[in-house]
Order: structure tokens, then sequence, then C-alpha cells
């Protein structure tokens, strides 16, 4: 068994079985922590810093947490010594170019979507924003996990974190040739 100390990035949910099972990841870990039906409300919540005992599964993706977490002080940053120009760590410099790009990347590929007819806005203008925004969004964080993980996600991996997604943030609805659909408002007027 091996412990693990870290802040909580994102929680997610998952109905199996008639049962909710829950897992998270932590702040630059690519791994899933399955904390199975126990949720641990208050404890392991987004930005909140943890400790917690695990026991690393053989898919080498994910581990299922033994015990109780436990809400734990962020540790303190250590003193970096910066020079003149307040340079940061290799790490964050390194995290936060890995973000740059897949968000570039992100915006591209949705541009080449709407430029091939496979995504469909909405008529409204103010939700034509929203659903781009949600494009982006998504697929940045598609990317930045590929990159992460040096490119292992398969597609497979990457519909199942989309299902999980879905319960923090709206997803756009995919037609049957792979064409993303996005709605209005039922209730707009100038709907097609």
């Amino acid at each position: 068994m091996s412990k693990m100390t870290g802040q909580v990035y994102r929680l997610f949910d998952k109905e199996f079985r008639g049962k909710t099972l829950w897992s998270f990841r932590l702040e630059g870990d690519p791994v899933y922590y399955r904390l199975n039906e126990n949720r641990n409300a208050g404890i392991v919540e987004p930005t909140n810093y943890i400790e917690f005992d695990f026991e690393p599964n053989s898919d080498g993706k994910s581990a299922t947490v033994k015990g109780t977490p436990r809400k734990v002080q962020p540790a303190a940053a250590p003193q970096q010594a910066l020079g003149s120009s307040g340079t940061v760590s290799y790490a964050e410099r390194d995290a936060s170019i890995r973000y740059q790009s897949a968000r570039k990347d992100a915006i591209e590929f949705v541009a080449q979507a709407i430029a091939a007819g496979a995504v469909v806005l909405p008529a409204k203008a103010s939700a034509k924003l929203e659903a781009l925004e949600a494009l982006v969004d998504s697929y940045t964080a598609s990317f930045f996990e590929d990159i992460s993980t040096g490119g292992a996600i398969t597609r497979t991996n990457e519909r199942a974190y989309s299902e999980q997604e879905e319960a923090t943030a709206p997803a756009p609805a995919v037609k049957k040739k792979r064409a993303v659909v996005v709605e209005d408002d039922e209730d707009s007027e100038d709907d097609e």
C-alpha cells in the first residue's frame, strides 16, 4: 500500500449496475483514484488537499483508495531562488506550455470541424458562443490529457471521459455521422 497527498482536481461519478461509483484525479496526476460507492463528501472535493492510502490497479491508469481520505493543509511551496526575471520551476513552465499547446490545438481542431461541416451551431448568436466555448474546453481537456499520458488515450477512453464530464459540464450531442450538434434553448423563437 502507498500513501499519496495532493490537491483534488476533479471528481467523477458513474452509474454501474444500479450503483453510483466515484473516482477522482489529483492536480497534475493522470491516475484515476477509485472510491467505489463511498463519495467522501466534504473531504474529496475539487481544490481540497487530501492524503490517502491506495493500491495501484493492474491497468496502470487507476488505483483503489484504501480507508478514508483525510483533509490536510497544503504543503508550503518550497522557496525558490527567483532571478530578476521571476523564473518559475521547470515543472510549472512545462505544464503551462503543455496546456497552451492543448488549447491552441483545440481551437484549431474546432475551427477545422466547423469548416468541414462536422459541427452544427445553434442559430442564436449567444448560444453559438456558449457552444464554441464548450467545444474548445472539452477538446482542450482531452488534448491536455493526451499530452500528459504520452498519447496513451484511445478513442474508447475519450468517450468514457466524456460521459464522466457530462455531470460537470454540458457536452454537445453527437449525430450518427460523427457530426457534433449543439442545440438552442427550446423556448427561443429563432430556432430552425
